[in-house]
């Protein structure tokens, strides 16, 4: 799930797919805590999800698939085109949920006033189907069951009970952020502070014992936003949100008590493999771990400073981390240590420039594999954005040529990022005006 995505640096030099930051350990003595930063070859903001230990998906522009535990990411065969209905470039995807093995459904970011199309692959993601929700926001899935599956929006909740061929909306009386279910019964519904008969300000809650059939607004009695909630037990479900809070509930949602995290960092996702092992993640590449079922937290080196907004782990060592900036985090113990990779990026994509250095305009050339909406801008050599190129404008497949004015840019050192639905990279730009 996105929240805040600040734009990090780019490369100096012509990159292929863009090609982000690699951290990774060069010595044989490993710090006592750290995870590695994997080259996910964007600078989207990503969400991410374990399928299983080798099947890694990470959401966001474009949707990425490794199937080698995170070591090579591929985008060629599995975005799917979004329209977003009409209304502009899409922004990213903000989560995926499978139902079984090829089953999957996919939300688009953003919001948009005529409703949003959930996507849904049976194939692992080689094709999607487009299906109405008339929801205008998609925030996050949850399927307790193959058929029956929840999307929480932020003022409301939208159902299936046929597999996402039928989506039913209804309106909530709070802004929502997060939900999750524990069987096919119990669901909560978590999000911003609201007041409940006279009580203190507390995080809104929504809860259903009958599988979604009615929902109660309670009191959550958790003192500030909530952003994330995941179940590590029918019964056992832990939340996370703003000034490091950390609640745990043993009665599926329906009574809750906050923990101490020891940080005041906000706390975007959680993730539990078991009922002891957890991991959250926040702003300002903030991890807290805990192996004790949330009774004590300690914090882990990552190694970023970015906003990390999803964690999913597969088991108490095996998990991955991601966020801002194209940012995958992974670790194979927990996160005590670092693990030493050579990442590369499968899919080859370029931009050319011609002339260059240029003068007073140049060429940018480039090769889309699909119809997309294309994203371009020109930054200075310290990542600041000068100006947008291209707006999300749409482009059919095959080669394309921008023609762009270099005339009032000063002589210098520019880069220009160009990202798509299924493509990501970065390109120098030197520019030389002639002396008269």
């Amino acid at each position: 799930m996105k929240h805040l995505l600040p734009f990090v640096a780019f490369l100096c030099s012509l990159a292929q797919s863009g090609q982000a930051q690699v951290y990774q350990q060069i010595d044989s003595t490993p710090p006592p805590q750290g995870w590695v930063q994997l080259n996910s070859g964007t600078f989207s903001g990503l969400g991410v999800f374990a399928q299983n230990k080798d099947t890694i998906w990470a959401e966001g522009l474009p949707l990425l698939r490794s199937t080698d535990g995170g070591i090579t990411w591929d985008s060629s065969t599995t975005t799917p085109v979004y329209a977003g209905d009409g209304l502009g470039g899409l922004v990213g995807f903000s989560d995926l949920r499978f139902t079984d093995d090829s089953t999957a459904f996919l939300l688009p970011g953003g919001q948009l006033f005529n409703g949003i199309k959930v996507l849904r692959t049976t194939n692992s993601g080689q094709s999607w189907d487009s299906i109405p929700t008339g929801s205008q926001s998609l925030l996050q899935a949850s399927f307790p069951t193959h058929d029956s599956g929840w999307i929480v929006g932020k003022s409301s909740i939208t159902r299936t009970t046929d597999g996402g061929k039928t989506w039913n909306n209804q309106l909530l009386q709070f802004v929502a952020n997060t939900l999750t279910f524990s069987d096919s019964k119990h669901g909560v519904i978590l999000g911003n502070s609201i007041v409940i008969a006279h009580k203190p300000p507390a995080a809104a809650l929504a809860v259903t014992t009958d599988g979604g059939v009615t929902w109660t607004t309670t009191f959550s009695g958790i003192p500030n936003d909530v952003w994330g909630v995941t179940a590590a037990s029918p019964r056992r479900l832990f939340a996370v949100g703003t000034y490091g809070t950390i609640a745990r509930s043993v009665t599926a949602g329906i009574t809750w008590d906050t923990l101490k995290s020891g940080t005041t960092g906000f706390l975007f996702a959680v993730s539990f493999p078991d009922t002891l092992h957890g991991t959250a993640v926040g702003s300002g590449g903030l991890i807290v771990h805990t192996t004790d079922g949330g009774n004590t937290w300690t914090q882990q080196s990552s190694g970023v400073n970015v906003f990390l907004e999803s964690v999913s782990f597969i088991d108490s060592l095996q998990g991955f981390a991601a966020g801002a900036g194209g940012t995958i985090l992974k670790t194979l113990n927990g996160g005590l240590s670092w693990v030493n990779i050579s990442p590369k990026i499968t899919q080859e994509f370029q931009i050319q420039l011609y002339p260059l250095p240029a003068n007073s305009t140049t060429t940018i050339s480039y090769s889309l594999p699909k119809p997309q909406h294309i994203h371009l801008s020109l930054h200075q050599i310290t990542g600041v954005k000068i100006s947008d190129i291209l707006t999300g404008e749409f482009q059919s497949a095959g080669p394309q040529r921008v023609a762009f004015d270099v005339s009032n840019l000063p002589s210098g050192t520019y880069i220009l990022q160009l990202t798509g639905e299924s493509v990501s990279a970065s390109g120098k730009l030197e520019v030389v005006h002639q002396v008269p």
